[in-house]
């Protein structure tokens, strides 16, 4: 369930952290199919069965780091 985002001109600070530990960057589909509005609105809703995703990805990456180091 991953996908490649196009390059985006956004910014963000994490690129500054990640020059000084080893980083990752990724967005977490929150999506509610049609039900479309654009993020920082107040408009905004979660698909809360998204975020089930997000503390296993994190485990994962942590342990995937461990292993490097």
């Amino acid at each position: 369930n991953v996908l490649s985002l196009d390059y985006r001109l956004t910014s963000e600070d994490f690129a500054y952290y990640s020059r000084f530990v080893p980083s990752v960057f990724y967005r977490l589909g929150t999506q509610i199919k049609g039900y479309d509005t654009g993020l920082h609105t107040s408009s905004f809703r979660v698909n809360e069965e998204a975020l089930h995703k997000s503390p296993a990805l994190m485990a994962y990456l942590a342990i995937k780091l461990l292993e490097v180091l």
